[in-house]
Parts: C-alpha cells; sequence; structure tokens
C-alpha cells in the first residue's frame, strides 16, 4: 500500500523556491499518477501564474528549480517598450 504524503507537509518546500511575500498553493488533482497544480500569486503586482504536473516533477529538486524559474519569470512586472 502506498503511503501518500499531505500536501501541506510540502508546502515549506514550495515557499522556498520563491520571495518572501509571494503566496503558494497547492492542489492535488485527481487521477491515477499523484499529480499537483502549484498557484503561485504577487500580491504586490496582483499577478498569479500556475503549473501543473506529476508530483514527482516538483519532488525532484532540479525540477522544481525550472517550474519556480519559469513561474516568477510570469510574475514579473511587464515591462513597457516604449516605440517612436
Amino acid at each position: 500500500m502506498e503511503r501518500r504524503t499531505p500536501l501541506w507537509n510540502l508546502m515549506e518546500y514550495f515557499q522556498i523556491f520563491f520571495p518572501t511575500g509571494y503566496e503558494v498553493t497547492a492542489v492535488e488533482e485527481k487521477g491515477v499518477v499523484r499529480r499537483v497544480r502549484l498557484h503561485v500569486s504577487n500580491p504586490a503586482t496582483r499577478a498569479s501564474a500556475c503549473h501543473s504536473g506529476p508530483l514527482t516533477d516538483f519532488l525532484d529538486i532540479c525540477s522544481m528549480s525550472d517550474i519556480a524559474a519559469e513561474l516568477r519569470k510570469q510574475l514579473q512586472r511587464p515591462h513597457l517598450l516604449l516605440v517612436q
């Protein structure tokens, strides 16, 4: 029998990949393979982003680093391009 770790036990792990002040939540998706939807928001900019994938992707620190980098990139303030 598989022992399932509750996602709330992993929230501190998820949080360390993001700056203080970012709101991080995780929801387990139904299915044969354990899947997670990680939602991150920056209250200062009201931007939010999410990533969904197998739990194993999030538990692999290299993969999680890549996921977090992509989410942080999506949360950056948009830069305005001035055209003359």
